[in-house]
């Protein structure tokens, strides 16, 4: 059976930091299932792409994925506080399964308890609250944990998803293919 990830999507999400990690799990041939906050299937990133989801994430069992991606941009700010993502941090966490955050999207985890004593890191633009997020650094991974810090990090935080769930001889061929 092949690997899962579940791909959340809010409305102002940053779009690059979906757009590439879906097309690049999807070559290495990971089943990316990708779903919306809310009801409305039809999300926007903040800057007019409109992505379909799946479904939603309330019809989403959490124990059927192996990762869990979480794309930044200014919808995150949005949804800080939705007991739906929360209660799906959790189980992710709990089962120490894969989560990736990208951009402002570790605020999730931080408000799900799981940053301390962990390193990661974070867009710039929310260090302020992120005390320990080291946002001069691309990507890090620590533990079940992968969190980058913008958009330019995309295709490396992809990458990196993808060599948790799958032989990394098929990431480096996916890579390559890919001019990478």
């Amino acid at each position: 059976m092949g690997k899962c990830a579940l791909l959340i999507l809010h409305e102002k999400f940053e779009e690059i930091e979906a757009v590439v990690v879906i097309d690049v799990l999807r070559r290495a041939e990971v089943e990316v299932c990708i779903v919306s906050v809310g009801q409305e299937r039809l999300v926007h990133g903040a800057h007019g792409l409109a992505i379909k989801a799946d479904r939603d994430l309330a019809q989403c069992d959490p124990a059927a994925f192996d990762a869990l991606i979480i794309p930044g941009g200014p919808g995150i700010f949005a949804v800080r506080g939705d007991k739906k993502i929360a209660e799906v941090i959790g189980a992710f966490a709990e089962n120490k399964r894969i989560i990736g955050a990208i951009c402002a999207a570790p605020l999730l985890l931080n408000d799900c308890n799981l940053l301390f004593n962990r390193h990661y890191t974070a867009h710039f633009s929310v260090c302020e609250e992120l005390k320990h997020a080291q946002s001069g650094k691309a990507i890090m991974e620590d533990g079940n944990l992968i969190t980058a810090n913008g958009p330019g990090a995309a295709f490396l935080f992809a990458l990196a998803l993808a060599r948790r769930l799958v032989d990394t001889s098929k990431v480096n061929t996916v890579a390559r293919n890919m001019c990478y």
